[in-house]
């Protein structure tokens, strides 16, 4: 990566660690690499991003100096999630670490252990010894890795019994590898338990509890779910849905109960996901009454599972969402009715027209009417903003309300794109407005 940066894109690592973006070479920010075409560049800050054009493997750097020997965790982790075909080393580290953001506690371990060190009291972390002999071994064995042998002395030597279990021809090797593999998920599982107990990575700590199918974690899910709405407790909700389990019952109605999903977040992405999870086990009389009561940033989402689920109180809930001040409701709301394009969606989002001349509060609506099948739609919102003019914004700087103006149609567009095979389905749901209930006074005697 460092001779890509100084020699194909006459960038100095130095000068971008000193001022970041003020240190890009003189060139466009983003384009192919000369003499690379497979590969394209991308500056930022004080670091360079490459991505293979047609696999889509992303290696990015910062620079904290004139080296890249400083890697930020965070980047590694999404460098292991663009390989399609890692190569043998990156693919064990995948393989290790089928949740791959768990590589991060294997990272803490590095350090503890003292064979990775931080930058100050930075998290970006670099070998804590001299590697250049280690590097020229591993040169010399790279072109050997396809031996099955190699592979072989390979994992014996860094401790990787899985590979030795599955590359061994031989029952004692075989049963030697089981006995270490089975040493090794214990010790590794106390210490993710102990990592979950000091309230650190706790939900890394559950991933990799996961991975290993761990007895341990069905007391840490617990412990999750019973506490306050969490990363940890959304992580445990993910484990829960993923592996189909159903003995949370009582878990999850107490979640729905007790949780309030108009607090901060996470406590609404906490509640709708519990609340999808309990219709799914056949608990749907009990999201009914309480989905009702959103008015936070899943308001949306509670619309699109209330039509699903719950016609009779769907309308109710879309009307909120699309006169919403939280915008991401507005969006998700108005998006999911351009994808439905029936008589009613399409009614629901033109009554907002009908009530507001406010440019902001109706952009949603106008960019999901715009993309319907329906002409007369169209001619309407053409009408509307003809009868309510507005002048862009001038001068250096754009305020949030013309941002959101010049993107309102992007941002349509991609809502529609990520809901359509999830809202597609229930097109053929015709929601109902409930009847108010009507009283009758009978005559005494």
């Amino acid at each position: 990566m460092g001779q890509i940066v100084r020699d194909r894109l006459d960038a100095e690592a130095q000068a971008m660690a000193a001022v970041g973006a003020l240190g890009h070479p003189d060139r466009p920010q983003q384009g192919v690499v000369p003499g690379m075409l497979d590969w394209e560049y991308f500056f930022h800050g004080r670091g360079c991003c490459v991505t293979h054009r047609v696999r889509g493997d992303a290696i990015d750097v910062d620079f904290y100096d004139s080296t890249t020997d400083w890697v930020d965790p965070w980047f590694f982790v999404r460098f292991l999630k663009s390989l399609k075909d890692p190569d043998f080393v990156e693919g064990r580290v995948v393989a290790l670490h089928p949740t791959i953001s768990t590589v991060n506690l294997t990272i803490k371990q590095l350090l503890g252990a003292g064979y990775l060190k931080n930058r100050n009291e930075s998290s970006v972390f670099r070998l804590a010894f001299d590697h250049t002999d280690m590097l020229q071994h591993l040169n010399a064995l790279e072109s050997s890795w396809t031996d099955a042998s190699v592979r072989m002395q390979m994992a014996a030597a860094v401790g990787d019994w899985f590979l030795v279990k599955g590359l061994a021809d031989d029952q004692a090797t075989r049963i030697e590898a089981e006995s270490n593999i089975a040493s090794n998920r214990q010790a590794r599982a106390s210490y993710l338990a102990r990592e979950f107990s000091r309230d650190s990575d706790q939900h890394e700590a559950l991933h990799g509890l996961d991975d290993l199918e761990s007895p341990m974690l069905a007391k840490l899910l617990n412990d999750a779910l019973t506490g306050s709405p969490s990363g940890s407790m959304s992580v445990a909700l993910q484990i829960i849905t993923k592996n189909g389990s159903t003995e949370w019952t009582r878990q999850l109605q107490s979640i729905i109960a007790r949780v309030n999903p108009n607090d901060p977040i996470p406590a609404p992405h906490v509640w709708l996901e519990t609340a999808r999870l309990l219709i799914g086990l056949g608990q749907a009389n009990r999201v009914q009454k309480a989905i009702t009561r959103i008015e936070s940033n899943t308001l949306g989402e509670a619309a699109i599972l209330a039509l699903e689920y719950f016609p009779d109180i769907a309308i109710d809930l879309f009307r909120r969402a699309l006169r919403s001040k939280i915008p991401m409701c507005r969006i998700e709301a108005s998006a999911a009715l351009a994808v439905i394009d029936r008589p009613w969606s399409r009614s629901e989002l033109l009554k907002v027209l009908d009530e507001s001349t406010d440019h902001l509060m109706t952009s949603e609506c106008r960019s999901a009417l715009m993309q319907t099948h329906s002409e007369a739609c169209h001619k309407r919102v053409m009408r509307w903003e003809a009868e309510n003019p507005r002048e862009p914004e001038t001068g250096r700087f754009l305020s949030m309300t013309e941002f959101a103006l010049r993107n309102s149609d992007t941002w349509i567009q991609w809502e529609i794109q990520k809901l359509h095979d999830r809202v597609v389905r229930l097109r053929d749901i015709e929601p109902t407005t409930p009847q108010k209930r009507r009283w009758r006074w009978w005559p005494r005697g």
